[in-house]
């Protein structure tokens, strides 16, 4: 009996230890997890503020002859709105909307690395509705259209023309794609507004 007792007593034992370390791990491993997460957390929050952090401030109030600096994740460049048009017919086709509004553009690589001219005038949208997403760029699809296009050097800059297609109104807007600033691909926005008189 005594041995049965001693027997039920190092099993009761051996079971607080067990409890007491299968605890121990469990908590260990709850802070590692938690220090991980920690680490993850801490590097996205990183990752989201370089992204979003950038040289250039807003520059909203551009006109027909003026110079905007944007910064994104594909480099730095100017644009200069050189001249806007309406146009009602290209390559024998109308617009889908009401007409298309032909743009005149000076590009330059204000950064340090090589920049794909088209790829820079694609972030760029037409629209009469600052509340709504706008038209992008469609020159590459006319002949009748010399878009802006090669690869620019540190410092290089060129001409080519932007096509958009628009609804008929007064004033429109042309600014870098409102998903590309939200999401932090564009670290800051341009915007040229014109009127329709304004327009050759």
């Amino acid at each position: 009996m005594k041995k049965l007792v001693n027997v039920a007593a190092l099993f009761a034992a051996t079971s607080v230890v067990l409890i007491a370390c299968s605890n121990e791990e469990t908590s260990n491993d709850q802070a590692s997890t938690d220090d991980s997460n920690l680490n993850e957390e801490t590097e996205t929050d990183s990752e989201e503020s370089a992204l979003a952090e950038g040289r250039y401030e807003d520059q909203l109030d551009l006109r027909i002859g003026e110079t905007g600096t944007v910064e994104t994740t594909i480099g730095v460049y100017s644009v200069t709105v050189n001249k806007v048009e309406i146009v009602q017919e290209l390559d024998g086709e109308m617009s889908e909307l009401d007409y298309f509004v032909l743009v005149d553009y000076t590009l330059k690589n204000e950064g340090d690395e090589e920049l794909d001219a088209a790829n820079s005038i694609s972030n760029l949208e037409l629209t009469d509705d600052l509340e709504v997403s706008g038209f992008s760029d469609s020159a590459e699809y006319y002949e009748e259209v010399s878009p802006v296009e090669g690869t620019l050097a540190p410092g290089e800059e060129t001409t080519g023309q932007g096509l958009h297609d628009a609804y008929e109104n007064d004033e429109y807007y042309l600014r870098v794609a409102g998903g590309l600033v939200a999401s932090g691909a564009a670290k800051n926005d341009i915007r040229f507004t014109f009127q329709k008189n304004e327009m050759e």
